[in-house]
């Protein structure tokens, strides 16, 4: 009886099995205290998409197996990390949606930075936005500074 209860104990471990990436998010020059629904879209070559939920906490980005597992046996042409961000200032609010192309390296890197400033403040106005948004971002890992692809 014990070994059935050691044995379904491993099978939910690993069904719930997840990685941890160092990962820092920074809004306008600011790192937020949570993110709302993070997840990670990946498109296969042959146009199918699959959609994963993460968790997000300042400096861990948590996700499961099955996104490595995905990554060692598919084809990938593109990944991306998606979540939204609401920001409070005086009495008003203001909801942003980011779409950050990402690298299947990212799971690999020691550390992972992504600066995101929003195009739409004045501040940043005179930076280029990614095409078809209000923002834009540079991404920083061992290897250096990156803008968008």
């Amino acid at each position: 009886m014990k070994i059935l209860t050691l044995i379904g104990c491993l099978f939910f471990i690993q069904l719930h099995a997840q990685k941890s990436v160092n990962l820092i998010i920074s809004i306008d020059q600011d790192i937020p205290p949570g993110i709302q629904r993070p997840k990670i879209r990946v498109q296969h070559s042959d146009s199918s998409a699959k959609v994963f939920p993460v968790d997000y906490y300042p400096g861990r980005l948590i996700v499961p197996d099955t996104i490595l597992t995905l990554i060692d046996t598919s084809n990938i042409k593109e990944m991306k990390l998606l979540f939204d961000f609401t920001e409070f200032s005086h009495n008003s609010r203001k909801d942003y949606h980011y779409e950050i192309q990402i690298s299947p390296k990212l799971f690999d890197n020691y550390f992972n930075i992504i600066k995101i400033y929003n195009t739409s403040k004045r501040k940043y106005r005179k930076l280029k936005p990614v095409a078809g948004t209000q923002y834009t971002y540079i991404f920083q890992d061992p290897s250096g500074w990156r803008t968008p692809l």
